[in-house]
């Protein structure tokens, strides 16, 4: 798959096929060795990755208000500190503003460093339309089951347009 950002919310090495004699899929990520599957949820999901490294929590965040993830997923390594988020198919069927846990990312935020989410703000903003709407379309139909390429092209419309909205409503969350 493409990759929007540098580096990548999810590296190549997480992305696999499900198990073998697994009915899970596009899930097998969830499998590797070293890592837990950690369901953000609530706060106490969130603490659980809290100390992890402060500019991928960053990116991370500012991902998942882009694609206002919804019962979002996160691998973290049995160190402590590396960790990637996983499942963003899901996020495109779900993408409604009322489904984003913002009470996960308010708690998120308070351990993100200031530059940490600015650098994580700039990327997204900085992503060229053009690759955007290439991997929009492409987006398998097993993502989006019923999914078409009109669809698709709506979809990317979309979220371009919320990626303008991102910085402020993570300013707004970080004030309160």
């Amino acid at each position: 798959g493409q990759r929007l950002f540098a580096p990548p919310v999810c590296p190549p090495f997480a992305i696999a096929d499900p198990t073998p004699g697994s009915n899970q899929r596009g899930f097998a990520s969830k499998f590797l060795e070293g890592y837990t599957c950690i369901n953000l949820v609530s706060t106490t999901d969130a603490k659980k990755i809290q100390h992890s490294d402060s500019a991928k929590l960053a990116q991370i965040v500012v991902f998942h208000f882009w694609l206002v993830a919804f019962d979002a997923e996160i691998l973290i390594h049995e160190n402590g500190k590396d960790v990637f988020s996983i499942d963003h198919g899901f996020f495109l069927e779900w993408n409604k503003h009322e489904t984003l846990q913002k009470e996960v990312y308010r708690e998120l935020l308070t351990v993100i460093g200031e530059e940490d989410i600015e650098i994580a703000l700039h990327q997204l903003e900085s992503l060229e339309e053009a690759k955007v709407r290439e991997i929009f379309a492409d987006i398998p139909e097993e993502w989006i089951p019923g999914i078409n390429k009109r669809n698709l092209t709506f979809l990317a419309d979309k979220f371009l347009q919320r990626r303008l909205e991102v910085r402020a409503e993570i300013e707004q969350m970080r004030e309160k």
